[in-house]
């Protein structure tokens, strides 16, 4: 399963609470969601019928690249910045370390050359299960954050919200 977006995330209940929207920020995002899902519909349909896997993932980057422009526009810095930590958080339960190999994640967290080079490793371990080569973690259901601890708790992802406990 691929990293999640804006358009899957901002549809959820809990990350909507976790980011304080308020009813005119939901609505636009619904309305905004809802017209770029119907004008998708029939290619994603063809893409999914004719297993054009390349079609659908071109689609769904598309439909989230035009979405985050109306996110970026929405949403205050603030719920934008907590929203991009919960699609990391989520990225990493649902992918492990090749969160790493997203370009906003990289840039974020300022990844070096070097560093990028020595993840190739983890990314390969990844590949061969759920969650291998991820130092610390424990099970998709203890949901224990890596990195995590009391002195950085408020700068780590996942630290309030449902669907983060």
């Amino acid at each position: 399963m691929g990293a999640p977006g804006a358009l899957e995330l901002l549809g959820n209940k809990s990350v909507i609470d976790e980011l304080k929207l308020s009813d005119e920020q939901q609505e636009k995002l619904k309305k905004v969601s809802t017209e770029l899902r119907e004008k998708n519909s029939e290619a994603m349909k063809d893409a999914f019928k004719d297993k054009a896997f390349d079609k659908i993932q071109t689609l769904n980057k598309e439909m989230n690249a035009t979405f985050a422009k109306t996110v970026e526009g929405t949403l205050k810095p603030e719920q934008v910045k907590r929203l991009h930590q919960i699609e990391v958080w989520v990225s990493v339960q649902r992918s492990g370390p090749a969160v790493f190999s997203q370009e906003r994640v990289e840039k974020e967290i300022k990844l070096t050359d070097k560093q990028k080079e020595q993840d190739q490793g983890g990314r390969r371990r990844a590949d061969q299960g759920p969650h291998r080569g991820v130092q610390g973690h424990r099970s998709a259901g203890s949901r224990e954050i890596p990195g995590s601890t009391e002195e950085n708790a408020d700068q780590v992802p996942g630290s309030h919200g449902e669907i983060l406990r």
